[in-house]
């Protein structure tokens, strides 16, 4: 091998382990921060991070009382078929699902239980789950079985065919 087919040969390996450094301290240091502003675009999904949220501001409105959650059998509806909304006020397309959700609370109630968690909040049902993307819903028959689920925005029109498809209402 030439003198200058070397020096290419090092010059190359020398560039992969820069970057191959520069990508494991961004790692790094993604690990150690806390999670920026989402920026996702409406209709997409937020990735289901391990990190606590952000601190809310101090002018931020209050927050919901907290769902019923599954893992509260006293909460839950004996023989009601449930949505099981999965997300966090800092994920924009949640944010966007959540006036949907109080509609379809206040619309099905007594025929489908709405129920939203915040994964922060509650990561053992995140992982109970399988929750990868938020939001997720997913649907439970009326003995609690998981007969479906959806990852991302999901418009009113849509879950209200899904209660049909699944039988959950007429």
């Amino acid at each position: 091998m030439s003198s200058r087919a070397r020096m290419v040969a090092v010059a190359v390996i020398v560039v992969a382990v820069v970057i191959g450094l520069q990508v494991a301290l961004n790692r790094a240091q993604r690990a150690t921060s806390a999670p920026s502003e989402p920026s996702v675009a409406p209709g997409e999904v937020c990735p289901a991070q391990k990190e606590t949220p952000p601190p809310e501001p101090a002018n931020a409105s209050p927050k919901p009382a907290p769902a019923a959650t599954p893992s509260n059998p006293q909460s839950a509806q004996a023989g009601v078929p449930s949505l099981i909304d999965l997300g966090s006020t800092g994920c924009v397309p949640c944010q966007q699902m959540a006036p949907i959700l109080k509609e379809l609370a206040a619309e099905y109630r007594g025929k489908v239980k709405v129920e939203v968690i915040d994964v922060y909040e509650h990561g053992d049902l995140a992982e109970r789950y399988g929750v990868r993307a938020i939001p997720t819903q997913v649907f439970l028959d009326a003995q609690g079985k998981e007969v479906s689920r959806h990852i991302g925005f999901y418009p009113k029109e849509e879950i209200v065919a899904k209660f049909k498809e699944l039988g959950f209402v007429k």
